[in-house]
């Protein structure tokens, strides 16, 4: 009993911020879009969410942030990088072939060290409002609280459906399509994190799919994309998550096979020892 205790107070706290932080920029910054708001919205929904995961795992649960999966970024920033990775490689390759194919077009708005500028400031609000806050309670939190009464296949199913039932009721526009989104890439970043036993892979995951979603689509404004749906829905969707599990794997066989810069072989004619 008293796990779902503790699931449904997460639960109902991440999306009571979620509604304030909305509802409250909405009202100070008016209901378009704002740079402005949108680095207040990141600030406040970090501020909220990630010192009451930190403060309810180590002193009522008595736990460690280890152990829901969240290390040093220092011990998981490989991780960070292969999740990146895991959708960066599939979404390029999506986009190559969509230009390709003639699927779709892009036009630039400015120079090449506009976009650069302007990425890395979503790359930054991105991180700090929607990967860090969201992932940590997810597939941190709720998926590592779960997973240890349920097993990690029940708690996939679980953290994935009650994320997209926040993203139901979190005031973003509700449709059929976003609530599978929402669905589906919990499911993909849930499996990223029992393969690799690391919320930072989902995290990276999550990190580059909204950067690059933002600054192709109205929030970066950087392109004109003459067919969206072809971007957005083949490589931003569905290349990347159903790839990311085998790439995922399949970097970390390499990374494992790789010897450390101290295990070498001898030169020929000696032996160590």
């Amino acid at each position: 009993m008293l796990l779902w205790w503790r699931v449904a107070g997460m639960f109902a706290w991440v999306t009571v911020a979620a509604l304030a932080v909305f509802h409250g920029a909405n009202a100070i910054f008016g209901v378009g879009y704002d740079r402005w708001a949108h680095a207040a919205r990141a600030g406040a929904m970090f501020v909220l969410v990630v010192p009451a995961v930190v403060l309810v795992t180590r002193i009522p649960d008595r736990a460690t942030l280890s152990g829901i999966g969240l290390t040093s970024l220092r011990q998981g920033a490989r991780w960070l990088l292969i999740g990146m990775a895991c959708w960066l490689i599939p979404a390029a390759a999506g986009v190559a072939g969509c230009l390709v194919f003639g699927w779709t077009a892009l036009a630039p708005h400015g120079s090449a060290g506009q976009m650069l500028v302007t990425a890395a400031g979503l790359f930054l609000l991105v991180f700090v409002f929607e990967a860090f806050p969201e992932e940590l309670v997810f597939r941190g939190y709720l998926f590592g609280n779960l997973a240890v009464r349920l097993g990690p296949w029940p708690a996939l199913w679980t953290q994935a459906i009650l994320f997209m039932l926040w993203g139901i009721i979190n005031g973003g526009p509700n449709s059929l399509s976003r609530s599978m989104l929402f669905l589906v890439f919990a499911v993909v970043a849930g499996l990223l994190r029992i393969v690799t036993g690391s919320v930072w892979t989902s995290i990276g995951f999550h990190l580059a799919f909204q950067t690059a979603a933002q600054l192709f689509g109205s929030i970066g404004g950087q392109f004109t994309v003459s067919t969206p749906s072809a971007l957005n829905v083949l490589a931003f969707g569905v290349l990347p998550f159903a790839t990311a599990l085998t790439l995922c794997l399949w970097l970390m066989r390499r990374r494992a096979a790789t010897p450390a810069p101290h295990q070498h072989s001898p030169p020929p004619g000696k032996t160590e020892g």
